[in-house]
């Protein structure tokens, strides 16, 4: 028995629900999902242990012969799965688990930390029951200088980039969105392709630390490409003017975060077949050959491409060995997707990865941030005749992110955030004035499957061929993945709708 008074109270807990739900659930499988769930080994012994001292041992005897129970496949809300994204984007229960760790010095704070948030989200934003963690949070409310920090941590994480500057070590700077689209010509860039600043620091962190290459959707500029983007392509390969560090910045152009880099690997980005019809000359195409894209087990078409690229103004010309990429053999013409320096776009099959791993669905991202364009100039002619306007991201934890007493409040104002978040920037725009229930029964309900691998978790949303959500599901899919989300256990998180009879195993 002490090796049982060792446990968390989190841990005892979700044994006990799982065997109520299913009493013949044995200690050797009740100890293996232990493991999944906390990364932790819980003996048969222990797992016995528990049961007797909540009377939910099985009578000792012949039991019955009955045909075994199927096996039931892991799953997810759907809305827990949103809110937990949203929640890597901001980087809450990661900061909230090193405020504990420094104030509480508590080793197990960011496990607690994330049992805590997904119990919260699906009490209060779902309405589901849950096992609250009451001796975790219970000794968080009676820590009021942890409680303070913890309002701090919130408060400074509700920052969303409105775009990053790239600074050259010759002081040339260059903008580009905060979701990492293309390059603008000013810091003024669209409010609706801003990002949580955690997640944009997370992303350019992510190239660095791998040195990997830069990846934007596509170049900028239509009829021709423009003066500023040859000088942004030449930072990756000129040693002398090469880039020293890069600055997210807010609304209102005060710096939030500045990123020293290491060389850059280079840049990778996509021409679209309307862009530069006059300064674009493609000198060879060869072969073409299928390819999958493993992590959503999507097919494509591909063609190494030699490729020319001129700007008239500064009679220049780049050359670059990329693919071309169709989503089908017939398509005329496709994505030409390109990168420099040269051993970048080395091999066609890695450059398509490499940009699909970042857009994984390029037509459906074009066709998302024309409209977000569209509605953010809309917008802005609204704001200059004078009637209010909103941001993309309506932080809750804005002028009323004062202290809070009371774990439970702070709790409530950061779902208000990411609700929030997930409502204006996941979910298609139709439904940014929608009541929270509508949105709760059309989005948040459905039980996902969920896959893990070493590097990425799997989420797939099973719908039948006639739902009438498909199209919304896709969107909602779409946008998760683009924005290369990273969860707390260092996993990049991918969803994608599953047509009955048509369920994968994902990552395999």
């Amino acid at each position: 028995m002490g090796v049982v008074h060792k446990l968390t109270p989190e841990v005892r807990q979700f044994v006990l629900e799982k065997k109520q739900l299913n009493p013949e659930l044995s200690c050797r499988k009740i100890s293996s999902l232990v493991l999944d769930k906390f990364q932790f080994k819980l003996s048969k012994s222990s797992a016995n242990a528990i049961f007797k001292e909540a009377g939910l041992s099985l009578a000792v005897g012949r039991r019955r012969s009955r045909a075994p129970l199927p096996k039931s496949k892991p799953f997810i809300y759907s809305g827990l799965a949103l809110f937990k994204a949203a929640d890597s984007m901001f980087g809450g229960s990661f900061h909230i688990s090193e405020a504990i760790k420094r104030v509480a010095g508590d080793p197990d704070a960011a496990l607690k930390t994330e049992s805590l948030l997904e119990a919260h989200i699906l009490k209060s934003a779902l309405g589901l029951p849950v096992s609250w963690p009451q001796s975790f949070a219970g000794s968080l409310n009676r820590n009021s200088g942890l409680l303070s920090e913890i309002s701090q941590v919130l408060k400074n994480i509700s920052q969303v980039a409105g775009g990053v500057k790239a600074v050259t070590t010759d002081g040339k700077e260059f903008y580009l969105d905060g979701q990492l689209h293309t390059l603008w010509q000013s810091s003024q860039i669209p409010s609706a392709l801003s990002c949580p600043a955690h997640n944009l620091e997370q992303r350019i962190l992510q190239q660095a630390k791998g040195k990997l290459p830069f990846v934007l959707f596509f170049a900028p500029g239509f009829r021709e490409p423009t003066q500023m983007f040859f000088d942004f392509i030449r930072g990756f390969s000129d040693t002398e003017k090469k880039f020293s560090h890069f600055v997210a910045y807010n609304y209102n152009l005060e710096e939030l975060k500045s990123i020293k880099l290491p060389e850059p690997a280079g840049i990778i980005f996509g021409i679209w077949p309307w862009q530069f019809k006059e300064y674009i000359k493609i000198n060879a195409v060869s072969g073409i050959k299928k390819f999958e894209f493993a992590p959503l087990k999507k097919e494509f078409f591909i063609s190494a491409v030699d490729v020319e690229l001129k700007q008239p103004k500064l009679d220049a010309t780049l050359h670059f060995n990329g693919c071309l990429l169709k989503a089908n053999a017939e398509e005329k013409t496709g994505l030409i997707v390109l990168g420099s320096p040269q051993p970048a776009a080395s091999d066609p099959a890695a450059l398509a990865k490499a940009y699909l791993e970042h857009w994984p669905d390029p037509t459906g991202s074009f066709q998302s941030f024309s409209r977000k364009v569209e509605a953010s100039t809309k917008q802005k002619d609204t704001q200059d005749n004078g009637e209010e306007t909103t941001l993309s991201l309506r932080s809750a934890a804005g002028a009323e992110a004062i202290p809070i007493p009371g774990l439970d409040s702070l709790l409530d104002n950061y779902l208000k955030t990411l609700e929030l978040y997930v409502r204006d920037n996941l979910l298609p725009g139709k439904y940014s004035t929608e009541s929270a229930t509508i949105i709760k029964e059309r989005f948040y309900l459905f039980e996902c499957g969920l896959t893990k691998t070493k590097d990425n978790l799997f989420i797939n949303f099973k719908l039948s061929h006639e739902a009438d959500s498909i199209k919304d599901i896709t969107y909602i899919c779409n946008q998760v993945n683009e924005k290369i989300i990273i969860m707390p256990d260092s996993r990049r998180l991918w969803l994608a709708v599953c047509l009955e009879n048509a369920f994968p195993e994902a990552g395999k």
